[in-house]
């Protein structure tokens, strides 16, 4: 992901930046580019690039944005012990896999680990 300079100011727009940190936005944009690749992983490399340029620029520190994922990790392994236990509480007799499957939006393998199978 290279930038070219009018990129680089459209992107920051208003902001005051040192062109020690336009340096280090510019090789950020190369490293991320680098580590998402492919197109499919845009979101991600929007993503990883914001939050290069917020530490670049000390809007937020890289403890905050560890912080914020543990929390956002711990969200996301009881929102799976919630759906596990609908899972288990929507399996029966005459109910397949695959119907929980589909009512559910997950894969086979997350219904079979559910169900302890």
């Amino acid at each position: 992901m290279t930038m070219q300079e009018y990129e680089l100011d459209a992107y920051l727009g208003d902001a005051e930046v040192t062109d020690e940190q336009r340096e280090q936005i510019r090789a950020a944009a190369g490293a991320v580019g680098a580590r998402y690749p492919d197109p499919d992983l845009s979101d991600l490399r929007t993503e990883a690039f914001s939050g290069a340029v917020q530490v670049i620029l000390g809007d937020r520190t890289l403890e905050g944005i560890g912080a914020a994922y543990a929390r956002a990790r711990a969200l996301e392994r009881a929102a799976l012990a919630t759906l596990t236990g609908a899972i288990i509480a929507s399996a029966g007799p005459g109910v397949s896999e695959y119907d929980l499957q589909r009512r559910s939006g997950v894969t086979r393998p997350t219904i079979r680990k559910a169900l302890g199978k």
